[in-house]
């Protein structure tokens, strides 16, 4: 968390024009860092991998000296200034009487009696622990062991996949009430181990700041049953962070200084090139097409309905199919809103292959360069599909891939909200303490002050209705987070299972806009 804002916080700084003779130096830092992504993400030619891995070690080595100089002229960044600071009173001053901060982490158990010349181990199973930080008459603190982590992270898998309809076996569900049975019964035993032993500690709270680790990262809360067929969204509003210190940066008045919104939606994924200047080396891209080689993004029929409904209400004309183009993207300077409306994706890691010969070295290419997280979750836009079967493509369109690591060079700086109506938007590589590497940190390093994002894939179908819904009431004058609390109420009613409706999440500040 620490080192994600003072990253935020240098470039703030020096995007907002208090450091003017560091945007120079900014700017080529921030070209850098999509060189190197560009670079490893196309992949090298077979005969010149030892070349192609030079040449990124020099921009890496280029890429770190900058950063250092930067950070030793930014007072600001200084780690021990970013949280002596804060304590839970800190905390507690700014959240509203009536709410609680929930942040979870996992912590490996420590024996103070082992005895090593017995083989005792000084670490245990690792647990989730749970502070909270409550606000009502007075500023309570609270630690609650939740108990093993491996247990309640198998619970939170398999009630992901109980939600979207495969049960333990991992067969899909013929039977419409095995399946709502099935999710209740083990929705309410996840809830019984990680929310209901955390009430006592937040009394009658019912605004909820939720700051995840490792697995439970992956979870709405919202969607846990209760009794009487209802679950946590009918009693508690839930916003997630990315750490408990978050709390500290709301309600900061915005500068004003953002552009008009912007919608990107139904990006045309099969794009063909469309004048002479296209990208070269498109032959070369086979070693990273592979892969990519099991992602075909197929058009999502809903979305360009929703851009351009979202669009009205906003009073802007949407960017649709071929102009949804990368380049296009990451010109964008702090538009108010930024929604897009297309395909998200989350790719696992390759376990490093040790039986790799010398014929096998693109393979091995690939299980040690794509291990950045940061470059294996993104979001679709025009030409992915023709970039990952090694057509060319114009320069505008790029490789069609917009990576979180190009996210995080973006200028977000007065973003108020961004919106990223797509699958799998709120997932990528956790480790602990650390958050999630992938979309959510991108756009928090670049300074958007709200993220509205998924968990899991969903119909697009009930993702236009929903984020319709979000938008009528946003802009209705609700605080995002009420906003996104009732949309998912309104669809509940024509789509009770909470596959259709519960993935979505809001990240960030859930103080009002002013429209």
């Amino acid at each position: 968390g620490i080192s994600s804002e003072a990253t935020a916080i240098q470039r703030n700084l020096i995007l907002s024009g208090k450091f003017p003779n560091l945007s120079a130096q900014l700017d080529i830092y921030l070209k850098l860092k999509m060189e190197i992504a560009k670079k490893l993400l196309a992949g090298p030619d077979l005969v010149s991998v030892l070349d192609h891995n030079q040449q990124i070690a020099a921009l890496e080595s280029e890429k770190n000296k900058l950063e250092v100089n930067l950070a030793k002229q930014i007072p600001e960044i200084n780690f021990s200034r970013l949280i002596d600071h804060i304590n839970y009173n800190s905390v507690a001053e700014i959240i509203p009487t009536g709410s609680a901060l929930i942040e979870l982490t996992a912590s490996s158990n420590i024996n103070f009696k082992a005895n090593p010349s017995k083989g005792d181990p000084y670490f245990t199973e690792q647990h989730y622990i749970s502070f909270v930080v409550s606000k009502n008459n007075v500023a309570e603190l609270t630690l609650i062991d939740l108990g093993p982590c491996s247990i309640i992270d198998n619970l939170i898998n398999q009630y992901r996949a109980i939600v979207n309809g495969k049960d333990l076996q991992g067969n899909r569900y013929t039977s419409r009430k095995q399946h709502v049975s099935d999710m209740q019964q083990l929705g309410t035993k996840l809830r019984e181990c990680i929310f209901d032993p955390l009430i006592p500690a937040f009394h009658s709270c019912k605004t909820i700041y939720l700051s995840p680790d490792n697995e439970i990262t992956k979870l709405p809360f919202e969607i846990l049953p209760i009794d009487n067929n209802k679950q946590l969204l009918d009693i508690y509003e839930i916003t997630y962070l990315s750490v408990g210190r978050d709390i500290m940066n709301f309600n900061k008045p915005s500068t004003g200084d953002f552009s008009k919104p912007i919608v990107f939606a139904d990006p045309d994924f099969d794009l063909k090139i469309i004048s002479e200047n296209s990208s070269t080396g498109s032959n070369k891209l086979k070693h990273v097409n592979d892969h990519f080689k099991d992602i075909s993004f197929k058009r999502l029929n809903e979305t360009k309905l929703e851009g351009e409904t979202i669009s009205k209400m906003l009073g802007i004309t949407p960017i649709l199919g071929e102009r949804a183009l990368e380049r296009i993207v990451k010109n964008v300077k702090s538009p108010r809103f930024l929604h897009f409306a297309t395909h998200g994706f989350f790719l696992k890691n390759r376990e490093e292959n040790k039986h790799l010969n010398s014929l096998d070295i693109a393979e091995s290419f690939i299980c040690s360069s794509i291990s950045n997280p940061m470059l294996r979750s993104g979001l679709a836009l025009a030409g992915a599909n023709t970039w990952a079967k090694g057509g060319q493509l114009p320069i505008e369109a790029e490789d069609g891939i917009l990576t979180a690591e190009d996210v995080s060079c973006l200028d977000l700086l007065d973003t108020e909200l961004v919106v990223l109506s797509a699958c799998e938007t709120g997932l990528g590589e956790t480790c602990n303490g650390e958050g999630v590497f992938g979309l959510r940190r991108a756009f928090n390093v670049a300074g958007a002050k709200r993220l509205v994002l998924s968990l899991w894939a969903v119909p697009d179908q009930a993702t236009k209705e929903l984020m319709v819904a979000f938008y009528e009431y946003f802009l209705s004058g609700l605080p995002c987070n009420v906003a996104l609390h009732k949309a998912q109420l309104k669809l509940r009613e024509v789509y009770p299972n909470p596959c259709f409706w519960g993935a979505f999440i809001l990240q960030g500040d859930p103080s009002p806009i002013k429209i």
